[in-house]
């Protein structure tokens, strides 16, 4: 599933890369020969790598290949080392596959693997596992083409359970129209729920489809998948798993006093704690939006913890200086641990008061959003990763000496 868009891959490329050439580690190492390559007219492509014997042992070094070309890649298996010998050049080619093959990036990786015969077992070349993508080829996107990933957080019985499924257009044209559907289904595949929506999505954007189910059903496993119909194809995720399990938090009511327009509102947000247990770290996150859906204030409450049968108000405050009377909307969410609950709260803002009411179903939202958290978490990742090959490069070069 690919969730970067172009330029997103290439800087993802380079790091890995710069990490790849930095490797020199654990007797043997590897400096590949990096390029990237279009599909079809780039193949049959032949290439070459370098496995370097930096400790001048003997040994034996297995080559596997992996990725969505591994079926077209032929290179020998194995590679055998003297004593004294620095270097070995591996050639392989990648054929032109005769089916379809998938859009996007697609990689063909080597991993090596090392069996030292003065040793006598078996060790992993480098920290990385010796993961080397050595081509990644560019496949085209024609058309319309779209692909989506679908996350769940959990809720409890009578909560709500959000679902998030980031949605892109990876093809040449616009997507008008397109139709997506969840359907929630038991653990024996009969269609518990199915909620819908409409997502017009141009070239190279992301959208995504939230929505918040409230839990009617019983404690249990359930499975939620994703379709998204865009007319010339489906896009569709995976099924995902999620546990449902007893309910631990009520959310009693939301209630203001004491208001005038203009000063700060006081929202105090009333929860028990109906589970046998202690919970601890319970807040509120609130979202007002105006009738036409657009988002006016976002405001946090205070964390508490809950003893077993404890009933709390959260408490948090809402600057309505530039506010105008009306109706709004606020979602309240109380996130307790991994878990959380949800409930839309009709909101009603006078000169001398705000009353509440709060609604049974929740909502869906499209949030149009970048791709920053998946991104960062994959550089970090190598930062990380390059760190630790630079302390093993610096230990083995202390034992030479």
């Amino acid at each position: 599933m690919k969730l970067f868009n172009k330029n997103g891959k290439r800087i993802l490329i380079l790091l890995v890369s710069l990490l790849i050439f930095s490797t020199v580690v654990n007797a043997f190492s590897v400096s590949p020969a990096r390029r990237l390559i279009d599909y079809p007219e780039d193949l049959p492509y032949v290439g070459e790598f370098v496995i370097y014997n930096d400790e001048l042992t003997s040994g034996k070094v297995r080559i596997e290949v992996g990725g969505e070309f591994s079926d077209y890649v032929f290179v020998e298996d194995y590679v055998h080392f003297e004593v004294g010998e620095f270097e070995k050049k591996i050639n392989y080619e990648i054929k032109n596959p005769n089916n379809k093959v998938k859009p996007g990036l697609n990689g063909v990786s080597f991993t090596l693997t090392r069996t030292d015969e003065t040793r006598g077992k078996r060790s992993y070349l480098g920290t990385r596992m010796a993961l080397i993508t050595s081509v990644v080829i560019n496949v085209p996107y024609g058309g319309t083409y779209l692909e989506t990933k679908l996350f769940t957080y959990p809720g409890d019985v009578n909560g709500g359970i959000r679902f998030v499924a980031p949605i892109l257009n990876n093809g040449a044209e616009d997507v008008l129209g397109a139709k997506v559907v969840l359907e929630i289904t038991d653990k024996n595949g009969k269609l518990i729920e199915k909620i819908e929506d409409v997502k017009n999505i141009l070239v190279n954007e992301k959208k995504d489809f939230r929505t918040v189910w409230q839990v009617n059903v019983g404690q249990g496993i359930y499975s939620a998948q994703l379709f998204v119909d865009y007319g010339n194809g489906v896009a569709e995720t995976e099924k995902v798993s999620f546990e449902i399990e007893g309910e631990k938090i009520l959310l009693n009511e939301v209630t203001v006093n004491d208001f005038e327009l203009g000063s700060v509102a006081k929202f105090e947000i009333a929860v028990k704690n109906i589970w046998d247990e202690r919970v601890e770290n319970i807040y509120a996150e609130l979202e007002v939006y105006d009738i036409e859906g657009n988002l006016v204030e976002t405001f946090v409450t205070d964390k508490k913890d809950l003893e077993s049968g404890e009933k709390i108000l959260l408490e948090g405050y809402w600057d309505t200086l530039e506010v105008v009377e009306g109706n709004y909307n606020t979602i309240v969410v109380v996130r307790y641990g991994d878990r959380l609950l949800e409930r839309n709260v009709e909101t009603i803002v006078s000169k001398e008061a705000i009353k509440t009411s709060i609604k049974i179903a929740g909502r869906s939202v499209t949030v149009v959003e970048g791709e920053r958290t998946l991104t960062w978490t994959i550089i970090i990742s190598l930062i990380v990763l390059s760190i630790v090959n630079l302390l093993w490069f610096m230990h083995f070069g202390r034992t030479k000496r």
